[in-house]
């Protein structure tokens, strides 16, 4: 069986379907940071849910503190914006897990409920299910990663369904929690100025909208790569400050 670990904080719009999702699949470890809407009272309605609330820290270590409380060995990371498709929970029930195996889950995200395509969002793998005993995820506060040693990978070929932005009021929000964290993590380590954020963002724009097709997405694609530039050059911006105020 497979325990699902989820972080949630204000998710009522998605949540739902991901409590949905797997309820016929292994339970849920809900690791709540405060929500303020819904969010909590949908999670009651489903008895495979056991909900602990947390402060903040950073997602990391959230994902290993949820994964400590697992029943069962195999933990399958998941956010509050996603939901396993139908071939993936039949995928999942029919899978026989090797102890020393990390799996890579394909993700087909949505930005107003319409599927990307490209703009580098398809098919996005992602490292999700794991033995909690064997592996866990690093400390790092924004796009932690599992800790790779010698376990092989094995890609699953069904995808996980991401509805990650409803809006551009989302992309916003998103956009000055991530910059912010990226700042907060490599302040004092990492360099920058204000230069070097208008490059590194002018670059994220034509990467994702030239190089990885954005433009075939029509004005969704343009939404993507302007995101994606203005969440690059703020990330490098918010540094050049932190690094500023820390001397």
């Amino acid at each position: 069986m497979i325990t699902f670990v989820v972080l949630s904080k204000n998710n009522e719009k998605t949540i739902n379907k991901t409590f949905e999702s797997t309820k016929d699949v292994g339970p849920v470890v809900l690791i709540d940071t405060g929500s303020t809407d819904a969010t909590l009272s949908i999670a009651e309605r489903y008895n495979h849910v056991t909900v602990y609330t947390h402060p903040f820290t950073s997602f990391g270590p959230l994902r290993n503190y949820g994964a400590s409380l697992a029943q069962t060995d195999w933990v399958f990371a998941l956010d509050s914006d996603e939901s396993l498709s139908l071939p993936l929970i039949e995928e999942l029930k029919n899978l026989s897990l090797q102890k020393n195996t990390v799996y890579k889950v394909p993700s087909k995200n949505f930005y107003r409920q319409k599927e990307v395509q490209h703009c580098g969002w398809w098919p996005d793998y992602k490292l999700r299910l794991y033995n909690r005993h064997e592996t866990s995820f690093d400390a790092r506060k924004v796009h932690e990663n599992l800790c790779i040693h010698s376990e092989d990978i094995q890609t699953l070929n069904a995808p996980l369904h991401h509805y990650s932005c409803h809006s551009s009021a989302d992309l916003l929000r998103k956009m000055d929690h991530y910059s912010t964290l990226f700042a907060e993590e490599y302040a004092g380590k990492k360099t920058s100025s204000y230069a070097h954020a208008f490059c590194r963002g002018a670059w994220a724009f034509c990467k994702t909208y030239l190089l990885k097709r954005g433009f075939l997405d029509g004005m969704v694609g343009l939404h993507i790569s302007m995101y994606n530039a203005h969440t690059t050059y703020y990330k490098y911006a918010k540094l050049c400050e932190y690094n500023r105020e820390s001397k």
